[in-house]
């Protein structure tokens, strides 16, 4: 499975708007969603993110719930 960081984004999430992006499998859909406060706080997290990710030889998700 290659796993991607999708681009930082402006995300409503109840009366609140906040910054954040997604992990993302190779169709595109999300597997993890970070939302911060601000824009600055959501780049740096991503620029991590991408970091773990994309020098690994192997990331293991836990399974899907199945409830």
């Amino acid at each position: 499975m290659v796993w991607k960081v999708s681009n930082t984004m402006e995300i409503d999430f109840g009366r609140d708007t906040g910054y954040g992006f997604n992990i993302t499998d190779e169709s595109g859909r999300p597997l993890a969603s970070f939302v911060y406060k601000t824009q600055k706080e959501a780049i740096a997290a991503s620029i991590h993110a991408r970091s773990l990710i994309e020098n690994a030889v192997s990331v293991i998700g836990a399974p899907p719930d199945t409830d």
